[in-house]
């Protein structure tokens, strides 16, 4: 009986539009097993949802300003927030003025930084 039901229910499938055919002597789905959708909010917030910023990345210094607020790593350009963007070598806190051209960085982004383009933590050699 089983086999006659699925075929009948492949048979059925495969001359239908339809992409998924629930065998009638399945148990019925529980009421709270369905999980919610994801809540919707602004572009922002996806942003930071959808990127992997927090994930350590690593390249070369290719430029710094004179300022010590911006480094230039493997061709782009990011920025050092004041109070956010915290900087590390051997596990002690340092200022910016320890970042040079030809460096190699560990660093992650800001998140929640839409742009993308502010620094969250630098790990200096």
């Amino acid at each position: 009986m089983k086999t006659t039901v699925l075929i009948a229910a492949l048979v059925l499938c495969a001359s239908s539009p339809a992409w998924a055919v629930r065998v009638a002597s399945d148990v019925q789905p529980v009421a709270g097993a369905a999980r919610p959708a994801a809540p919707t909010g602004d572009a922002a917030a996806a942003a930071v949802h959808a990127d992997d910023s927090s994930s350590m990345r690593e390249g070369a210094i290719t430029g710094v300003t004179t300022a010590h607020d911006q480094i230039e790593v493997n061709g782009s350009w990011l920025k050092l927030a004041p109070g956010k963007t915290r900087l590390f070598r051997q596990g002690r806190a340092v200022t910016s003025e320890v970042l040079v051209k030809g460096q190699l960085v560990k660093f992650t982004l800001l998140p929640g930084d839409v742009e993308r383009s502010t620094l969250g933590v630098i790990y200096v050699p």
